[in-house]
């Protein structure tokens, strides 16, 4: 027999394989505490989600950040439902706030069964069975439960609201990793324009806040010295929203009216309003901007339609007219001549705006790029005031008529006119102003002798000047007629953004014969009358200033 001698030292030559075994289990371990934890990927991911089966869908529109929920939340989940549930979720709170609180979220993405779905409040905790989401891919991978992203370019059911197809109806959901919107974008306005009859404001201010990830715009209530209220511009997460601020429904700005730090304290109130949770009613309502498309232009812009909204807080969407052409054209004299009517009820009024929501529309009126485009408009040199004329014709426009000048030349004015007639009446005055050049085109012009020409009935007419510092600016309006300018028109004059309204001038038909008077050496001073105005008295207190 031969003899062999044992190899005491041959484990010697296979520890090498048990230290890469080691190793590589070790490795397997490491990713998966490093997938669990989101150590690394695409963690943050910006999604915009669509309102065409949910109106109100849109409001959940934002940053997500992917987590790993605590044990005990994760067992209480699997408990509650038979589908298989992942660990991980994708919420709006930052990795360490999520893994125990993301139960307070409005939403929350989940793994389920091969889906990711969306759940919403309460069905939260049993999102498996509960979504609104959830997406649809053809052949799911061990990977899918830990990166939302795989899911991206797969379609996504929404629940159907209407309970007609119980596997819900298609819907868009747009991800976009590690994409923040406000970095993407070159324009930072700072001030929008309003045209259009249904925009109650000539410029929106931006506010140093961002709801929906996008600047908020206002304008102040108190420039408006009636029952028109102010209104803020604030971005959904998919379209523009024009609200009013009794519509917000926040206490905190009742601290916030006539203070010398009112954009401050309007800005630390609106921190407390929320798109999804909060109640508020929409006024009007815009097209959506779909993110990273050519429809999106960051701020409003001319090419925006607007509409009324219906609806209420988060669930507001546009309201189509349904009615075909014809029946339209049947119905606007009926409209025209209700809502022009003094006495015309609110519906009447909603009926008439509605008419003129599509020639609505805001714009960016100056931008930090553009900054001479501001010349004149907001900002005055040498300390000089900002005048701001708004007329928005009815369907009596040969009726209206105005000047601009300055306190003295007006005085010669009247002076003139007063060897013809006791009263300020336009028959007459436009037979002595002399000096006084005819303005006819919108825009911006020199502070001078000027006069209104012709208007075209249901037009919108903005003029735009800075009155010398040392002058005293007057304006004279008159409604030829004596019977104001009816619904949707309007005449508005503004000085350094504020708008000067007489002593009980309450409504739209009372402005009939009004004289203003202001500027940074002079008090400001409106006169309103239902009749023309007496020209004795004028010039008896030379306008309050002699």
């Amino acid at each position: 027999v031969k003899y062999t001698p044992k190899d005491k030292h041959k484990w010697l030559r296979k520890w090498p394989l048990f230290v890469v075994l080691l190793l590589l289990l070790g490795c397997y371990a490491l990713i998966r505490i490093m997938q669990d934890s989101r150590m690394f990927g695409d963690n943050e991911i910006y999604i915009q989600f669509h309102d065409d089966a949910i109106p109100w869908l849109s409001t959940l529109s934002g940053m997500y950040i992917g987590c790993y929920m605590s044990l005990s939340h994760f067992v209480e989940l699997r408990e509650k439902t038979d589908s298989n549930v992942g660990r991980i979720i994708y919420t709006k709170l930052s990795t360490d706030e999520c893994e125990h609180d993301w139960m307070n979220e409005h939403a929350a993405f989940f793994y389920c069964d091969e889906s990711w779905v969306l759940a919403v409040g309460d069905a939260m905790m049993h999102p498996c069975d509960q979504w609104t989401l959830t997406s649809f891919k053809a052949s799911p991978g061990d990977i899918d439960a830990y990166d939302i992203l795989t899911h991206s370019t797969d379609l996504w059911f929404a629940k159907d609201e209407k309970n007609i197809s119980k596997d819900g109806v298609l819907e868009t959901v747009q991800f976009l990793a590690s994409f923040v919107p406000a970095e993407h974008v070159d324009l930072h306005c700072n001030d929008l324009a309003s045209e259009g009859f249904v925009f109650a404001f000539p410029i929106y201010e931006r506010l140093d806040i961002f709801i929906g990830d996008r600047p908020v715009y206002y304008a102040d209530a108190e420039r408006l010295e009636n029952e028109v209220n102010g209104e803020y511009i604030i971005y959904s997460g998919r379209r523009w929203l024009a609200i009013r601020e009794k519509d917000l429904h926040l206490d905190c700005m009742s601290n916030c009216s006539g203070t010398s730090i009112d954009a401050e304290c309007r800005t630390e109130c609106l921190r407390s309003f929320d798109l999804y949770a909060s109640n508020y009613t929409v006024h009007l309502i815009s097209d959506p901007l779909d993110l990273r498309t050519n429809a999106d232009t960051w701020v409003p812009t001319d090419d925006l339609r607007w509409y009324v909204a219906e609806g209420h807080g988060r669930s507001s969407k546009p309201h189509i007219v349904k009615q075909n052409l014809v029946a339209q054209l049947d119905r606007i004299p009926a409209v025209l001549e209700a809502g022009s009517a003094k006495n015309a009820t609110y519906q009447e009024l909603v009926e008439l705006e509605e008419l003129f929501v599509p020639s609505a529309n805001l714009h960016c009126e100056c931008d930090d790029k553009h900054e001479e485009d501001c010349y004149g408009i907001l900002y005055c040199p040498d300390g000089g005031t900002k005048v701001w004329i708004d007329l928005k014709t009815d369907s009596h426009a040969h009726e209206i008529h105005f000047l601009v000048t300055e306190l003295k030349f007006f005085h010669d004015t009247l002076l003139e006119a007063s060897k013809v007639h006791d009263y300020l009446e336009w028959g007459d005055l436009k037979e002595e102003a002399g000096g006084y050049e005819v303005l006819n085109d919108t825009g911006f012009f020199d502070w001078h002798h000027v006069q209104s020409g012709s208007f075209e009935h249901l037009e919108e007419y903005r003029y735009v000047s800075c009155l010398p510092k040392d002058e005293c600016g007057v304006i004279y309006f008159e409604d030829t007629f004596g019977d104001g300018i009816a619904n949707p028109g309007s005449f508005e004059v503004y000085a350094n953004g504020k708008s000067l309204h007489g002593e009980g001038e309450t409504d739209l038909v009372s402005k009939k014969n009004c004289a203003y008077h202001f500027g940074e050496t002079c008090e400001t001073e409106v006169i309103c009358s239902d009749r023309p105005l007496n020209i004795a008295d004028f010039l008896a207190t030379g306008f309050r200033l002699v």
